[in-house]
């Protein structure tokens, strides 16, 4: 896909697009730009995002932070709620703390 193609599907500035490739090259991942007609921007592979890993604390900390949330009605309470649900299974792992459901 070309830089103007990301651009105009992303509805954002092409150098939006240049500053945020350089950032993915930077931070690791593969990222390749073949030139020609039907050149673009592709990512090698089958490159995968390492999963993000918090220790016990820092999951208690989420379930807390994510209660207090919604008991203070934060707009976004639901939201915090699903990601901190969805971290327990995409990690492999429970929290062993149930998040009450709004």
């Amino acid at each position: 896909m070309t830089a103007r193609q990301l651009a105009d599907e992303l509805e954002i500035h092409i150098r939006t697009v240049y500053r945020c490739i350089d950032s993915l090259c930077a931070s690791g991942v593969p990222i390749t730009a073949d030139s020609g007609p039907n050149g673009g921007y592709r990512i090698l592979g089958d490159f995968m995002e390492s999963p993000l890993l918090f220790d016990a604390d820092e999951q208690k900390a989420l379930v807390h932070a994510s209660i207090f949330a919604r008991e203070a009605g934060y707009p976004f309470s639901a939201a915090l709620e699903r990601a901190v649900a969805c971290y327990g299974v995409c990690a492999g792992q429970g929290f062993g703390y149930g998040v009450p459901r709004v």
